[in-house]
């Protein structure tokens, strides 16, 4: 086996040794910079809670509002307060901000204990998707009753 010592690889173009310090110029220096976080009002939230209400009638009964209903809010939240003073509403931060607020609500109104049995639903429904000889449909769930053998032949693996 052969080691190579630090010196040996002094001159190779592939060398770890530094060459001395490392200048970054200005360019490199104002693309490492962040974006500044949006940050939100109560008039805003408002804003963008009474936008997307009025596109309720396109999100559909579990109010899944797409790309672009977020992208169309955050236009109209630039149209109608021009001056922010923080970072910029994207339709991502919109999207968050509207997760942020429904979660909030459902806290409010139905309580924590409600919002966990919903997570453990969610992942239930997860679950029994990526399960094998399972389908399920958000119309008609997993399409059995609840006496059905192979329903309770699931039952007794998941809760076990």
């Amino acid at each position: 086996t052969t080691v190579m010592s630090c010196s040996s690889s002094e001159h190779s173009s592939h060398s770890l040794h530094s060459c001395g310090p490392v200048e970054v110029s200005d360019a490199e220096k104002s693309s490492i910079t962040r974006k500044i976080p949006a940050r939100w009002s109560e008039e805003e939230e408002c804003a963008l809670v009474l936008y997307l209400q009025e596109q309720v009638p396109a999100a559909g009964d579990g109010l899944n509002f797409l790309e672009k209903h977020f992208n169309n809010a955050a236009q109209h939240l630039k149209t109608q307060f021009p001056n922010q003073c923080s970072g910029e509403k994207t339709g991502a931060t919109c999207a968050s901000k509207w997760t942020t607020i429904c979660i909030s609500y459902l806290c409010a109104t139905q309580g924590t204990d409600h919002i966990l049995q919903l997570r453990e639903e969610y992942f239930t429904v997860i679950d029994l998707k990526s399960t094998s000889g399972f389908t399920w449909s958000d119309k008609h769930g997993a399409g059995m009753e609840s006496c059905d053998p192979v329903w309770r032949d699931y039952l007794k693996v998941i809760v076990a």
